[in-house]
Order: structure tokens, then C-alpha cells, then sequence
């Protein structure tokens, strides 16, 4: 079994769509609220700004329940797809930058 990696939450939305907010980022992937349901398998692009960098990322949908709040209908959860190595890079180094301020 697969050891899952660490959450970051996120203190500011890193979604650039008004319509998805990111609730905490892994090297992995995401957890989204969203206005509309996901089923699991459905693929889908996210636009990220992550620090300095802007990435549109393709993911996958791993579950998505619903859960009610001001923002949104549901929370799901997706994995990145099909990641490039210069993204992944870019993800690890927002990663270490949110490790860092979790020490300050």
C-alpha cells in the first residue's frame, strides 16, 4: 500500500477558476470544493497559481462527496495526471515553501 503523501492547507486559494477553490495541495494532488459533482475517473484541467507560476494541470477525480458551504456544493478529491517534470518541479518547490512557513 502506498503511502499517502503529505497535505499543505492552504491559507489563500491557489484556483485561478472562480469556480473551484483548492482546500489543501500534496505532491500528488488536490482537494477541491466545487459547485458541481465529479464522478470518480472524470478528467478535468485546474489552473494553479503557485507562486510566481501560473500551471494549467490536467487531474483526475479519486471521490467527490458532497459537503455544503458558503462556496460550494461538494469537496473532491483529484489527482494530477500526466504530470511534466518542470511542473512537478514547480509543485514541489510551492510544497517546501509552504513547509517553510509552517516552521516560522
Amino acid at each position: 500500500m502506498e503511502a499517502r503523501a503529505k497535505r499543505y492547507r492552504l491559507s489563500h486559494d491557489i484556483a485561478v477558476d472562480t469556480q473551484i477553490r483548492a482546500l489543501n495541495i500534496s505532491s500528488g494532488g488536490l482537494l477541491l470544493a466545487v459547485h458541481d459533482k465529479y464522478k470518480v475517473g472524470d478528467r478535468f484541467d485546474v489552473a494553479l497559481q503557485l507562486g510566481e507560476s501560473k500551471l494549467t494541470l490536467a487531474v483526475t477525480a479519486r471521490w467527490c462527496q458532497r459537503e455544503r458551504s458558503s462556496f460550494s456544493n461538494y469537496q473532491c478529491g483529484v489527482e494530477f495526471t500526466n504530470l511534466r517534470v518542470k511542473d512537478q518541479m514547480v509543485i514541489e518547490r510551492f510544497l517546501e515553501s509552504l513547509e517553510s512557513a509552517d516552521r516560522a
